[in-house]
């Protein structure tokens, strides 16, 4: 499914996108640029956190080996 198929498709729901327009449409579409600002910044602290979810299996991984080395439970 397109961008623009999404975009009608909610519109027709009554949904307002907040799809950041591409700079090379011809129509422009209005959005919410502190909306989207904030968006963004919760995707990339998500991407973030997974960037690090290797290292915390691992991580836990270790913790549990050290636990059952060590006879503790």
């Amino acid at each position: 499914m397109k961008s623009f198929e999404i975009i009608a498709s909610a519109l027709e729901r009554g949904i307002s996108p907040e799809i950041l327009p591409r700079k090379n449409r011809l129509e422009k579409r209005k959005f919410d640029k502190y909306f989207y600002k904030i968006c963004h910044l919760t995707e990339n602290a998500f991407l973030k956190l997974k960037r690090w979810r290797g290292i915390a299996i691992i991580a836990a991984v270790e913790i549990r080996c050290i636990f059952l080395w060590a006879k503790i439970s």
